[in-house]
């Protein structure tokens, strides 16, 4: 459902974001709109002031992020409609005219610093300052002007803020890649010919209720792709399911599997039918 209008797109950071590169590479033709905290990209669907909004939902690294299944549960009226994988590919970012040999002190956020680790370790004399946001230590060390300060952030985030990129590619693990939902209002059009599917529900609290709840799935082939439990606001020790499942090529099958599943559950809710990220 790539439209080729210019449109604005919310997206959580700064500019230069990796955020932002997955809306870029779902919409090539788009305005990226930042926003600070993840719900305020939820509210900006909801308001009406963007169509589309894109939100993190898991690393292949350091797994899910929870925030947004939870941001999910919360605003039902938005609905997930595409998913996009980006590998993260973090760069040394510096002032153009810093050397290497000039870097001191390396701005970046924890999840930037550490999983850059290895690299830092070449230059044990570097000091190590936490941001609130990769692409926004960038625009940190461009507005101070120090060579002497660098950051590690996307290439984009390099091009948008004039700086210079020191070295590329830094990162410890290149099986590094996160996984974004794209989201728009309920009455948004479903794409066409969508492969996947994410659903939460809840089940009763009764022995083997969740064995129930599976097999619904299991008894008609519906292959489950990813399964996350959260807990429930406000009811301690109780928690909703999220899962990931592969739309069968009967669509039929589908649906009778959630009537299925809603007579073995609670809550049941389909947050989405959508094409998998390639």
């Amino acid at each position: 459902m790539k439209e080729q209008e210019v449109m604005p797109v919310a997206f959580q950071g700064e500019r230069g974001a990796y955020s932002e590169m997955a809306v870029r590479t779902f919409f090539p033709v788009c305005e990226p709109v930042p926003c600070k905290h993840f719900a305020d990209v939820f509210q900006q669907i909801r308001s009406g002031l963007v169509r589309f909004g894109a939100v993190p939902v898991e690393n292949a690294l350091t797994g899910s992020i929870h925030e947004n299944f939870d941001l999910l549960l919360q605003y039902a009226d938005i609905k997930i409609v595409g998913e996009v994988k980006i590998r993260i590919q973090h760069c040394l970012i510096g002032n153009p005219e810093a050397r290497i040999q000039d870097i001191q002190r390396v701005y970046s956020h924890p999840q930037g610093l550490l999983q850059c680790e290895a690299y830092l370790d070449r230059y044990p004399g570097w000091e190590r300052y936490p941001y609130y946001d990769t692409a926004g230590s960038v625009a940190y060390i461009m507005a101070e002007g120090r060579i002497e300060h660098g950051a590690i952030a996307s290439s984009l985030a390099a091009d948008i803020y004039g700086a210079q990129i020191l070295a590329r590619e830094i990162e410890t693990n290149t099986h590094n890649y996160t996984r974004f939902f794209v989201l728009a209002l309920q009455d948004a059009p479903q794409p066409e010919n969508p492969d996947k599917a994410s659903i939460v529900f809840s089940t009763r609290d009764k022995p083997g209720a969740l064995l129930e709840a599976m097999q619904a799935l299991a008894q008609r082939n519906v292959n489950l792709q990813k399964i996350e439990s959260r807990p429930i606001h406000g009811k301690p020790w109780t928690y909703m399911f999220y899962l990931d499942l592969d739309l069968p090529r009967q669509k039929d099958l589908l649906e009778s599997a959630l009537d299925d599943l809603a007579h073995h559950s609670e809550d049941l809710r389909v947050l989405g039918r959508y094409t998998r990220a390639r």
